[in-house]
């Protein structure tokens, strides 16, 4: 290895270590929705009148109440790196929509915007491109 390949490796570990590649804080997301939930569920950063979430156990779970409207104190987990998953109340995994067919319900992850919201989906590949025109996340997003 010459002089130049490890000065490019060290620099890729920096990298990776100031970003939080690594970071244990919070390995995965688990977004747990009640039995049966199909359609959209948004969490909005709230500081003042929203849930603190920590990680427990390497996990950080949100659970979405029915109304689909999550409010959090605090979003800067979601700048550490994470898998994300989820999954009924009753326990019952929801399967990723980027591993699934478009007529699996799935979950999907639809859009982000840093310390404001983020949006997702239950449901087809067809219920998420209709979704994304509803009246109720042209509003959301219009008040942000």
């Amino acid at each position: 290895m010459n002089h130049i390949d490890s000065l490019a490796v060290v620099l890729l570990v920096s990298a990776c270590v100031a970003s939080g590649c690594g970071s244990q804080e919070s390995e995965v997301h688990v977004y747990e929705v009640v039995n049966e939930y199909r359609g959209t569920f948004v969490i909005v950063e709230d500081k003042v009148n929203g849930l603190d979430v920590v990680p427990v156990a390497g996990e950080l779970t949100y659970a979405i109440p029915e109304t689909g409207i999550l409010r959090v104190k605090d979003m800067h987990y979601i700048h550490y790196w994470h898998s994300a998953v989820a999954r009924y109340a009753n326990g019952l995994s929801i399967p990723d929509g980027n591993m699934s067919s478009p007529d699996t319900v799935s979950f999907h992850s639809i859009s982000y915007v840093d310390g404001k919201y983020h949006w997702f989906a239950i449901g087809t590949q067809a219920d998420v491109d209709e979704s994304l025109g509803s009246e109720r996340i042209t509003k959301m997003l219009e008040a942000k």
